[in-house]
């Protein structure tokens, strides 16, 4: 890759001077995140439990 080019990519990820990052805010905040970490995270189990239900575990010996 030509310096050129990878420089140019580079500086796209480079916010302009005034602009605050989308992580600072929302779910992605650390304090927010802390807060709602322990609801995330049941939820997600719950999901998780929810698909497995559905999915059937094939052994390898069964694939072939």
């Amino acid at each position: 890759m030509d310096a050129q080019v990878f420089v140019g990519r580079l500086v796209q990820h480079i916010l302009p001077k005034g602009f605050q990052r989308l992580r600072y805010y929302g779910l992605q905040a650390t304090a927010i995140f802390k807060k709602w970490y322990e609801v995330i995270a049941m939820a997600a189990g719950d999901l998780v439990d929810a698909m497995m239900s559905y999915i059937k575990r094939i052994r390898y010996v069964e694939l072939s």
